[in-house]
C-alpha cells in the first residue's frame, strides 16, 4: 500500500507551516495577483442569482390574487373547518409526544 498521506504531506508542507497550517509567504505571494480577479468573478457570480431572486420576489409581491375566485363560506362551514383543524392538530401533538 502506498503511503499517500506522507506523499501529500510532503507536497503541502512547502506551502503551509507545519504547526499552524498557515500559508507561507511564498503561497501568499503566488495568490496575490489573482485576488482581485477572483473577487470580481465571485461578485459577478453572486450578483446573477441575487438579481434573479430580487426580481422574482418583487414581481410576485405585486400580485394580489384578486382574479382567483374564492367561494364564500358561511359561519357553520368555518366552525366545522376549525374543528377539523383542532382535531388534526391534537392528533399530531399526541403522535409527537414521547412515550414513557
Amino acid at each position: 500500500m502506498i503511503p499517500t498521506r506522507k506523499i501529500l504531506n510532503s507536497r503541502t508542507n512547502s506551502y503551509y507551516t507545519p504547526g499552524t497550517h498557515r500559508m507561507s509567504n511564498a503561497m501568499l505571494r503566488a495568490r496575490r495577483p489573482y485576488f482581485w480577479g477572483n473577487l470580481l468573478t465571485f461578485g459577478a457570480l453572486l450578483t446573477i442569482p441575487a438579481g434573479v431572486y430580487y426580481y422574482t420576489f418583487h414581481i410576485l409581491h405585486k400580485d394580489d390574487f384578486e382574479d382567483i375566485p374564492v367561494p364564500p363560506l358561511d359561519n357553520e362551514q368555518v366552525k366545522e373547518l376549525q374543528k377539523e383543524y383542532r382535531e388534526e392538530k391534537a392528533k399530531k401533538t399526541l403522535e409527537n409526544t414521547p412515550k414513557q
